[in-house]
């Protein structure tokens, strides 16, 4: 049992330690993600166990699995390290300069070719002694934001709803196709049939399962027009370079500003019978609701979707 009479020699970073190392149950991720060696955070964990006087986790094929003490340690410490954090955060004041080590991101497919460029820019100025990871939105990512694998997810509002996953808007997004330079379609069109004939090469969502074809794709199956998907990939890379050597159209959003691959152009769909405009949400784990780190995270995304959106 914990000696009460040693509280005070207790070390807060021990806690923070198995908090992450119990979300994770993996030793080296856990370790990548607070920046210190495997090594050094067994140690953390093997101190905090004599401290605890109990066994926390148990070493399987799989990681860490956390014991029923450990589950019971999480249950109580993980709520208080977390509104600790937050009144730290207020007595102190936010600062981004202060943030050092990974920002990580999921960003939806149609949003990973450009938006991670923006991101980079404002932390690099903001945030020196940080840096960007920007890895893509799948059906995980909710698991991923509980586990603090993630600090935040963006994709389009059509995302499976959890009770403990807040969505909160961070703009609008054009809806449009890309096409290569030279394509027979202009950069306007009236009717959706001009653009199907073509056939559809695309990014593979991943969002709920393999498969998974997005909400342009549903809109065209609920006014029961044929279409052919010709190719799908989840690289973005790998589509546009598709794109550059057939006629395939890609459905996808307008970046802001009209940032498009070099050799790609937009091509924008007047067709009254579709959404011309589609929301973007920023998904957070409900316990970050009040960091103040998160806020600047979620602003910081506005500020690259909202001027193109106001100016309109």
């Amino acid at each position: 049992m914990v000696d009460k009479t040693n509280i005070k020699k207790w070390d807060l970073n021990l806690l923070r330690v198995f908090v992450v190392v119990y979300k994770l149950q993996n030793l080296k991720r856990a370790s990548e993600l607070v920046g210190l060696s495997a090594p050094s955070l067994s140690l953390k964990l093997a101190k905090l166990k004599e401290q605890i006087g109990a066994e926390l986790f148990f070493k399987t094929s799989k990681g860490f699995e956390p014991t029923d003490i450990a589950h019971k340690l999480f249950q109580q410490v993980e709520p208080l390290l977390s509104r600790l954090d937050d009144a730290l955060e207020n007595v102190k004041g936010f600062q981004p300069a202060d943030i050092e080590g990974a920002i990580v991101v999921d960003l939806g497919q149609h949003f990973a070719p450009w938006l991670p460029l923006s991101l980079h820019n404002i932390i690099s100025e903001q945030s020196p002694n940080a840096y960007l990871i920007a890895d893509y939105f799948t059906r995980d990512s909710a698991v991923r934001l509980r586990r603090a694998e993630v600090e935040l997810g963006i994709q389009f509002d059509q995302v499976e709803e959890h009770k403990d996953i807040l969505s909160l808007k961070i703009g609008e997004v054009e809806g449009c196709f890309l096409v290569r330079d030279g394509h027979p379609l202009s950069d306007s069109i009236e009717t959706v049939e001009q653009a199907i004939q073509y056939g559809f090469a695309m990014y593979e969502q991943n969002i709920t399962a393999v498969g998974s074809n997005g909400l342009f794709i549903e809109a065209l199956e609920q006014a029961t027009i044929p279409y052919k998907i010709r190719f799908k990939s989840p690289s973005a890379l790998t589509v546009h370079e598709i794109l550059k050597s057939t006629d395939f159209v890609l459905p996808t959003a307008l970046p802001p500003k009209r940032i498009l691959p070099k050799g790609l152009r937009a091509v924008t769909l007047k067709d009254e019978r579709f959404k011309s405009m589609f929301q973007v949400n920023a998904y957070i784990y409900q316990e970050n609701r009040y960091s103040e780190r998160c806020k600047w995270l979620v602003d910081m995304i506005k500020s690259v979707f909202l001027p193109e959106v106001l100016n309109k």
